[in-house]
């Protein structure tokens, strides 16, 4: 059966555009995504996604507001949140400056370490621990 219920407890994708909605601030749509793909949502663990991601904007503004690269820093922290085994990322790294994919980098290669699993597709070489990775490039 695609994308069975069964497989969506091990699966989380993160797409090209983080899936925001505009007019609401970061926390809460961290908890929306959490919440739509059926894990359980505690605040704490939101908060601490956010703090993990990025300082948090002043004032909590609504998503409308934040630039390109904090819309996929959010989008990232719900890979923290959702403890997930199957990572599919596409272009992750897309409109993330050097901290942000060092970040990124860093939760993949975390991930990895757990025995996680994560699948990637972007143009953008990441520092990822070569004995954990397998590329195929496309031509």
């Amino acid at each position: 059966m695609p994308f069975a219920p069964s497989m969506r407890q091990d699966v989380v994708f993160c797409g090209h555009l983080p899936a925001l909605k505009d007019e609401l601030t970061a926390e809460e749509n961290l908890a929306a995504l959490v919440a739509l793909a059926g894990a359980p949502v505690e605040p704490a663990h939101v908060r601490h996604a956010l703090a993990t991601v990025a300082p948090r904007p002043a004032g909590e503004p609504p998503a409308r507001v934040l630039s390109q690269g904090q819309r996929r820093r959010l989008g990232l922290a719900r890979l923290t949140v959702m403890r997930r085994w199957l990572w599919l990322l596409d272009e992750p790294a897309t409109a993330l400056d050097a901290d942000g994919i060092a970040l990124l980098t860093r939760l993949i290669t975390d991930h990895l370490e757990r025995g996680g699993f994560a699948v990637a597709a972007t143009h953008q070489a990441l520092a990822l621990p070569t004995a954990r990775v397998r590329t195929l490039a496309l031509s």
